[in-house]
């Protein structure tokens, strides 16, 4: 969206989008105070008198925004959770295995032993493994909180941003998701196996209960050889 100034009334933020080579957002950021540009929770509030002219070059451009607009624009920019990233406010959360930035943490409590831990993930989870006993413990409501980005405009954008992939299937408790370079199966307590489709083979991943690194048990499959994945080569 291309401001207008002479339209824009109220608080606005200069905003600057670079591309890469293939024309995906890279990186979205916002002017501060000091002149950088950075997260948009310390982004400079300017009047449409005041705020600094759009500019257009090669590799992207700089714009005014309303705020209002924030959610608006950024869903006209992005295709799917994983391109959160290229938010400076996301950046720093760590991403799941679909690059998807885990911001929702998860307070758990096992009745069986007595164990309390939590976990932040990409989305909501509602059964786990407790990592003491074995016993599955289920999540309820107010154990999940939200601990991304403090803004209401980027948890608006985050909410209405679809997951990358799409589902393929359900199978009994089983849900199959596609990925960009293959398929995701996934169960109720989080765990996941991974498959990706590679250039003379497939590798898998297994994922133990919702987290984001693999176990060892890896394979890659190439001339009709399975052999283990080493440690250092795993996502």
């Amino acid at each position: 969206m291309e401001s207008d100034r002479g339209n824009i009334t109220g608080p606005i933020v200069y905003v600057q989008i670079l591309y890469d080579l293939a024309g995906a957002v890279s990186s979205i950021d916002f002017k501060s105070a000091d002149g950088s540009f950075g997260k948009l929770s310390n982004a400079k509030v300017f009047s449409p008198q005041t705020a600094p002219e759009d500019q257009v070059f090669p590799n992207g451009k700089a714009i005014s925004i309303k705020m209002a607009d924030i959610p608006e624009v950024l869903l006209g920019l992005l295709h799917n959770q994983s391109e959160l990233a290229s938010i400076a406010d996301f950046r720093p959360f760590p991403r799941d295995p679909a690059g998807v930035p885990m911001v929702l943490r998860h307070t758990l409590s096992c009745e069986a032993c007595g164990h309390q831990w939590t976990a932040q993930l990409a989305e909501e989870q509602w059964k786990f493994i407790c990592p003491r006993c074995k016993s599955i413990v289920e999540t309820v409501g107010p154990a999940i909180v939200w601990v991304g980005p403090q803004s209401a405009s980027l948890k608006a954008v985050w909410r209405d941003l679809p997951r990358p992939g799409s589902r393929i299937a359900d199978v009994g408790d089983l849900t199959i998701d596609a990925m960009e370079d293959g398929i995701c199966v996934l169960d109720p307590l989080g765990n996941r196996v991974v498959i990706h489709v590679e250039r003379n083979g497939i590798s898998v991943h297994l994922f133990a209960g919702g987290g984001d690194t693999p176990t060892s048990s890896s394979y890659k499959v190439a001339q009709g050889i399975i052999a283990p994945i080493p440690a250092s080569e795993t996502p």
